[in-house]
């Protein structure tokens, strides 16, 4: 307890550092992760000694570019050689991705770097407005967890509600722990909310709602500020690095955990509407480091200081994934995202799934509030093929509301075999 008390402690400096200040503390980690990396993990040693650069060679943010650039595929094919040598999985906290964008990737932590994670989860959580004597309700994660030693004292009182339990049991839940703070997936409190009629202030009025895990869709977010009249402030995370990025109460941005990752934000060539998506690089990382990383999430860096005074800097709201591409019989392609805008001029539509399953073939399942006469199902399809700017046939279907995945649900599926 007292370790975890020092440890968190430290991770409050950074947050009061001078802009360079931060900087030459994230110059100082990055050359000890790169310099751990290329002695200790067999995959970054091959992979940069392939591409002739040394570790001598990144010693200040503007060398990062030198690395190459990783991919999930690379480190599922590194397998072992991805992690540090000599580390034991059996000490080791093993855990998998959702397998939202593909294939499950596992991710392995040390004791020390859970414990670490768990302390930034905290600190962040603290600056988005929870308070000692809140009662948080976690809704959605993949595992629960036990009573802290806190929570024995009345202090950060937390309950979860765990994906796959049972939707008349969450909200039986919901309504019996009565959160103060309340923070939910998007996917799992979207279903919460459609068996509730959009009026979660039936069961609960939370002071400060966050969504973490997906993109809380803007016609969702607009319906709960109607509703409950709170703040509604969003996450950014992921299980291969970790809490990387959040809402203050400013709402003008994420600030990423700069003192223990770097984001950056590249051009996005597939894509030709001037998008970028994000390259992370973990500076507090040795069992399993990433370093240079493609997430793959659609989103910018933002300019300037935040009026908050916090000198970490901010990212917009990831709007997508940037491998949610439609592919256009003439070769080129067009993010699925955007395909959102045109969708939702149809304010009757409550959730929409679009699956490309032919090279010139889409279908839109829509789940709708109201009788949705075949008219406007036509002129859905319409919009769509307008959009996609080619000859595309677009099939409409009215479908039951549909479940979330992990916690996640994806609004655009690629279902061609190449």
């Amino acid at each position: 307890m007292i370790r975890k008390l020092v440890e968190f402690v430290r991770l409050q400096r950074p947050l009061r550092f001078s802009p360079e200040k931060l900087r030459a503390l994230q110059e100082r980690r990055l050359r000890a992760v790169v310099r751990h990396a290329y002695e200790h993990v067999p995959f970054y040693r091959t992979l940069w000694d392939e591409a002739g650069i040394r570790p001598e060679a990144v010693r200040t943010l503007e060398d990062l570019p030198r690395l190459p650039i990783v991919t999930r595929p690379q480190i599922q094919r590194a397998g072992r050689e991805a992690l540090a040598r000599g580390t034991d999985l059996a000490a080791c906290r093993r855990t998998s991705t959702t397998g939202h964008s593909g294939q499950p990737l596992e991710v392995v932590l040390s004791d020390a770097e859970v414990r670490t994670r768990l302390l930034v989860e905290f600190r962040t959580l603290i600056r988005m407005g929870l308070r000692p004597r809140d009662r948080l309700v976690i809704l959605g994660p993949a595992t629960g967890r036990g009573p802290h030693w806190h929570e024995r004292l009345g202090l950060f009182r937390t309950h979860v509600i765990v994906i796959g339990t049972p939707l008349e049991e969450q909200i039986r839940l919901l309504e019996r722990y009565q959160p103060t703070v309340l923070w939910a997936y998007p996917g799992c409190l979207h279903a919460v909310l459609h068996r509730l009629d959009y009026r979660l202030s039936r069961i609960v009025r939370p002071r400060l709602l966050i969504t973490s895990s997906a993109v809380l869709p803007e016609h969702l977010r607009k319906r709960l500020e109607d509703d409950l009249g709170c703040p509604i402030l969003n996450s950014y995370a992921s299980m291969e690095t970790g809490r990387i990025a959040a809402e203050c109460r400013e709402r003008n941005g994420l600030h990423v955990n700069a003192d223990q990752l770097i984001v950056e934000c590249l051009p996005d060539p597939p894509v030709p509407s001037g998008a970028a998506t994000t390259v992370v690089t973990t500076l507090t990382a040795r069992t399993m480091p990433m370093i240079r990383y493609r997430l793959g999430d659609i989103a910018s860096l933002m300019p300037g200081r935040c009026p908050c005074g916090c000198i970490f800097p901010r990212i917009t709201a990831p709007a997508g994934r940037q491998d949610d591409l439609v592919r256009l019989p003439s070769g080129r392609v067009q993010a699925s995202w955007r395909l959102q805008a045109v969708i939702r001029r149809f304010p009757e539509i409550d959730q929409y799934r679009v699956v490309q399953d032919g090279r010139a073939h889409i279908t839109i399942r829509v789940c709708v509030r109201k009788p949705w006469p075949e008219e406007r199902c036509r002129r859905l399809g319409a919009a769509v093929r307008e959009a996609l700017e080619e000859d595309f046939d677009v099939e409409v279907r009215l479908t039951e509301f549909m479940p979330a995945r992990n916690g996640k649900f994806r609004d655009f599926e690629y279902a061609v075999r190449d």
